[in-house]
């Protein structure tokens, strides 16, 4: 028996038609938050098969300002799945597994 995996998240073409992902696609960026001068993101460059098998987390953390230039780029320590940032908007708070899941702050100064 074959075993094809696909994940539906849409792409969309001139045509209008839309298709799910195989395990070799690529996925860029897992997470997003802002703040009035920057957009921060969580990227892994990882196939979807990596990005599953390695537990969905993402050593970089990209700034980049509101016209889309990058800004800052950190390479993260311990890797995270999901973040936040503080009202200041000096520090992020993430979701990492280490090995269980645990809470990071990580400051962007």
């Amino acid at each position: 028996m074959s075993r094809d995996l696909f994940f539906y998240h849409p792409v969309f073409r001139d045509n209008g038609i839309s298709f799910g992902y195989d395990m070799n696609s690529q996925i860029g960026f897992s997470g997003i938050e802002s703040d009035e001068h920057f957009v921060y993101t969580l990227y892994s460059g990882k196939t979807i098969e990596d990005f599953f098998r390695d537990g969905t987390t993402c050593r970089h953390l990209l700034v980049y300002d509101w016209n889309g230039n990058p800004v800052k780029r950190f390479e993260l320590e311990i890797p995270l799945f999901s973040f936040c940032l503080n009202a200041a908007g000096d520090k992020i708070y993430g979701l990492a597994f280490n090995p269980e899941t645990v809470i990071v702050q990580y400051d962007l100064k």
